[in-house]
């Protein structure tokens, strides 16, 4: 029997699962027993949708911290998206990957959350140059010296 209002059937089932979680977690464990290949299969038949999904994602959660439509690195202003990565701030991204997750599930995560603030868009460079040297060398310019071997910086 068709619902009469499908948003308020779908408030309903969000409620039910709320208040008897339990229950649906012996429901969902039940579905998958009875459905062991459904996950594959369905992959198998949309092969496309989990790249152009992650992507969508991780590009609205770059555009947001970059403040902006094209994402760009707020230390040196690159915007080519295979260089960007999410940085945090408090530099506590060991911890937070262990709690949430890497990839699609910490996007999902901040997304969820609101976009917290400790999050901020660098280039691939400005990130490990910030994680190995504390700071970009585009803050304070590069205070690297190359032995005259040129083999080895040396602080």
């Amino acid at each position: 029997m068709p619902y009469k209002n499908p948003e308020t059937h779908r408030e309903y089932q969000r409620l039910w699962r709320k208040n008897n979680p339990d229950r649906y977690q012996k429901q969902q464990q039940q579905w998958h027993e009875d459905h062991p290949d459904y996950y594959q299969q369905w992959y198998k038949n949309n092969p496309d949708y989990a790249t152009v999904h992650n992507f969508e994602l991780r590009l609205t959660v770059l555009q947001h911290y970059s403040k902006s439509d094209i994402p760009s690195c707020n230390c040196c202003g690159e915007n080519t998206l295979e260089f960007l990565c999410l940085d945090h701030i408090n530099n506590d991204g060991n911890r937070q990957r262990m709690i949430h997750g890497i990839g699609t599930r910490m996007y999902l995560w901040i997304i969820k959350n609101e976009y917290p603030t400790d999050f901020q868009v660098l280039c691939h460079n400005c990130n490990m140059a910030k994680g190995l040297y504390g700071q970009c060398p585009h803050k304070l310019g590069s205070k690297l010296e190359y032995r005259a071997d040129g083999k080895q910086p040396c602080m």
